[in-house]
């Protein structure tokens, strides 16, 4: 696998304060006009190119950590493709705290509630301008460049073009699959439309994403708020646009939409995935788990996709997240992690992770984020390893055999791929699945070597564990500090401009 990076260029629509508003027109800030992506190609020894996959990444996530989509395209021959939400990865500003903080920041006050809603509506827009690259631009860029340490890179073929949405990927997803006129279709996990409803029903609403709103607010105020705040998303709530995928505005043609649930996920409410899935007339598909009386094929299911359209259930099957659960409880960075030398905060933001003996952890972080940050964020850990934990790790639960092979399948029949390959990457989900996957599987383990983000995304280690959910919410704890305090280091990959 070989892994490129990359300038591509935005529309920014964002006021200095984050929001999207009426009447909606771009507004020139040079420091959001340009944005960096990853780009990963399969290996590849036939003459005709690889498909494309646009990557969302789950809630907290950076682009260089999107190690399942990259490792499945790999399997798949498809090249992917990933940018970083707002309020993400390098799109954080450190020059202005109140202009694009990290999301884990902008849910902390008042102050920030307009980057919250802003974050969906710009991350559309965002993810519109990346397919249209990647369908008009891109391919003619990489055959015009040359390398002689990549001498046989494959050739992408623009025309087909999908969405791979990942958590907040997929919330973000729903809306870009409808709208982004050059798909072929969506994949969405763990994510869907209905907004309002997925803030204010997640785990997280009570601890963190109601601190948008005044705490001293009376009930008419708070009426008021809720309507304000579902005003200024609503342009971006994919729930508005689903029915699209089957009946699109004239011009366009129907494009098929996958999609994927765990069944009592505490992150992401289930009734917001009933309601998409009911208004672009999902079919269940099998095995079917818990009935759906609204769907077809609801209590029997579906044996496979209809022509690209499904909904596919994973169990409680908890073994994930109770493994999960005991590592995060024990909250020892190296070991769980299996980073050794290299270490989560070392690694990526060059400072140690040896916490000293009787130190507390707000102190030990305020040498680097100053007290209020570091105090926000040993709250957020707390309520993490002490709170509704149970419920938030549901949300790891799409990761079985089942599933993996259902959205290899789903690729596979829409993007018209290899037949051996696909039947290859079946057979690798029940190895990943018998080998079992830790947190160690998530992040490659340490070295005696200094290894760079440009490594750990190029190694493509066939002992990764490829889940649906490798990406996402999971690490969203696992790395919700080491983004925060992630340095402007960045990765030395090759680079590649795109321009639109």
């Amino acid at each position: 696998m070989v892994t490129l990076k990359g300038d591509v260029s935005l529309v920014n629509f964002r006021s200095p304060d984050g929001g999207v508003y009426p009447p909606y027109d771009y507004i020139a800030d040079p420091s959001r006009r340009i944005t960096d992506f990853i780009l990963t190609l399969p290996k590849w020894d036939k003459a005709e190119p690889v498909p494309i996959s646009v990557w969302g990444h789950g809630l907290g996530n950076f682009k260089e950590l999107t190690r399942s989509g990259y490792i499945m395209g790999d399997r798949l021959g498809m090249a992917t493709i990933a940018i970083d939400h707002p309020n993400h990865g390098s799109r954080v500003t450190d020059f202005d705290s109140l202009k694009e903080p990290h999301i884990a920041l902008a849910v902390t006050s008042p102050l920030t509630i307009m980057q919250l809603l802003g974050m969906f509506v710009q991350g559309t827009v965002d993810h519109n301008v990346v397919i249209s690259s990647a369908s008009h631009i891109l391919p003619q860029v990489l055959a015009n460049w040359e390398n002689p340490d990549y001498p046989n890179i494959p050739a992408l073929d623009g025309s087909r073009i999908i969405f791979d949405g990942l958590s907040l990927g997929a919330m973000l997803g729903v809306a870009i699959g409808a709208t982004a006129p050059e798909l072929d279709g969506a994949y969405l996990v763990n994510g869907a439309g209905s907004l309002m409803q997925v803030f204010s029903e997640s785990t997280f609403w009570d601890d963190f994403t109601s601190n948008v709103i005044p705490q001293n607010m009376n009930g008419a105020e708070l009426v008021f708020v809720l309507a304000m705040m579902q005003h200024y998303v609503d342009i971006a709530d994919g729930n508005n646009f689903v029915d699209w995928y089957r009946e699109p505005p004239s011009g366009r043609l129907p494009r098929p939409m996958g999609m994927h649930y765990s069944l009592g996920d505490g992150s992401m409410s289930n009734d917001a995935t009933r309601a998409s899935a009911e208004i672009a007339d999902l079919p269940l598909l099998k095995e079917v788990i818990e009935p759906e009386a609204n769907l077809r094929f609801g209590d029997e299911g579906r044996a496979d996709f209809e022509n690209g359209y499904g909904l596919v259930q994973s169990g409680y099957g908890l073994e994930q997240a109770e493994e999960a659960l005991n590592s995060l409880k024990e909250f020892d960075i190296e070991d769980s992690l299996g980073l050794s030398d290299i270490g989560v905060l070392g690694g990526l933001a060059g400072i140690g992770t040896d916490i000293p003996e009787g130190v507390p952890f707000a102190d030990y972080l305020s040498g680097f984020l100053g007290e209020n940050d570091a105090n926000k964020i040993d709250g957020i850990v707390d309520a993490i390893y002490e709170g509704d934990a149970e419920d938030f790790l549901t949300h790891f639960n799409r990761g079985g055999v089942e599933a993996v092979q259902h959205s290899i399948g789903w690729r596979c029949e829409v993007l018209n791929l290899d037949v051996e390959r696909c039947a290859k990457a079946k057979e690798m989900a029940v190895v990943d699945a018998e080998n079992g996957g830790g947190l160690d599987d998530l992040i490659p383990g340490g070295t005696d070597d200094d290894r760079d983000l440009g490594d750990i995304i190029d190694e493509g280690l066939s002992n990764v564990t490829v889940t649906e959910g490798s990406a996402g919410a999971m690490e969203w704890m696992l790395l919700l500090l080491l983004v925060v305090v992630w340095s402007a280091r960045q990765a030395p990959l090759k680079k590649l401009p795109v321009r639109g």
